[in-house]
């Protein structure tokens, strides 16, 4: 048998009936080669038989044109199926709870008054004042009445003021009640003074044209002095008239407005905020201070009707506060509380200034 030496490859003749020998070349043992199995036979057979049949197949597809459909067809799927995914929402975010509105400092009590000429309506009112009581005196501008209201803003009865000697005008500049509950009116001119329980005239106190013509603010202190503004030809003094109805005092001022408190201090308004002492010394000037009206409470501050606010200062001309109220005329009754005229209404707050 030949056979190839597994080492060098020579061909070696295996002498019949042995099964080993030594190569005459690498002198290596050659062995004879183990003759296949059954099953390995068929195997080995059965695909080459595959192979040939799948060449054959493959040359006759290729003769006749034809590609067998197992070699470039798409494997087939199936429809893709819709899957619902529940969509879960992000969860929102706390909501922010809202700041509280600011208090306000203010807090209406009262509020009365409508439009019109009748018994407790008010026509062109222009000021206000308030007796120990309560009581609510309203004057208007040009029909000569002073009305007198309660506390609760029902009518009561009506002072018909006589016209200004020199000019037959019926309109009002100030109003004013000391704490005697006189009210003081500074009609045109002439200065008349009134029982506030009775509503009787008291006295007056008459102006002399053009030399001492009331035509402005006023109020007067618990001695019966007067402090009224006074027009000379266009020139403003605010004047000091005692009880007897002398003017004792004349100083040149540029105001609207007057409030004084029991020790002597004085408060103008107009332009600006002046604050006088007992003296009549200038203690401070506030510009660019409009205001209609002024009072004092007694406890250092000043309040100042705007038309549009109340503004709040203290002695030193510092501001203190805004009042979120309309005001043309203000006052404050014996509480202490806040009486506002605007327009045809009268209210009356408390008020909490700010420490």
């Amino acid at each position: 048998m030949l056979i190839k030496c597994p080492h060098c490859s020579a061909p070696v003749t295996l002498p019949k009936g042995q099964t080993s020998m030594e190569c005459q070349y690498c002198h290596s043992l050659i062995r004879e080669p183990a003759a296949p199995s059954v099953g390995q036979r068929s195997s080995v057979g059965g695909i080459a038989v595959a192979v040939g049949c799948l060449v054959v197949v493959l040359g006759v597809a290729v003769l006749f044109g034809v590609v067998p459909f197992f070699m470039f067809s798409r494997p087939s799927h199936s429809p893709p199926v819709a899957v619902s995914v529940p969509v879960v929402a992000a969860p929102l975010p706390a909501p922010v709870p809202a700041m509280p509105a600011p208090r306000s400092p203010v807090t209406k009590l009262t509020s009365f008054g409508e439009a019109g000429t009748g018994p407790g309506q008010l026509s062109h009112a222009v000021r206000v004042a308030v007796a120990s009581d309560g009581a609510v005196f309203v004057a208007e501008s040009n029909t000569g009445r002073v009305q007198k209201f309660t506390a609760q803003g029902a009518y009561v009865d009506v002072i018909t003021l006589p016209p200004d000697a020199l000019t037959k005008q019926l309109g009002v500049f100030g109003l004013s009640m000391d704490v005697k509950d006189h009210l003081f009116i500074n009609r045109v001119g002439d200065v008349l003074v009134y029982d506030a329980k009775t509503l009787t005239l008291v006295r007056t106190v008459a102006g002399s044209y053009p030399d001492r013509y009331f035509h402005g603010g006023l109020d007067a202190d618990a001695t019966g002095h007067l402090f009224a503004l006074t027009d000379h030809t266009g020139d403003i003094d605010l004047v000091t008239v005692d009880a007897k109805g002398k003017a004792v005092k004349r100083k040149r001022v540029n105001a609207k407005d007057v409030a004084v408190d029991g020790v002597g201090t004085k408060v103008l308004v107009g332009g600006e905020l002046t604050v006088f002492d007992a003296k009549d010394e200038v203690v401070v000037k506030v510009g660019g201070v409009n205001g209609r009206a002024v009072a004092l409470d007694g406890k250092g501050h000043v309040f100042v009707a705007t038309g549009s606010t109340v503004e709040v200062f203290d002695l030193k001309g510092a501001k203190v506060q805004s009042l979120p109220v309309r005001a043309d005329d203000l006052t404050l009754d014996a509480a202490h509380r806040l009486v506002t005229l605007s327009g045809s209404t009268v209210e009356v707050h408390e008020v909490e200034l700010a420490p």
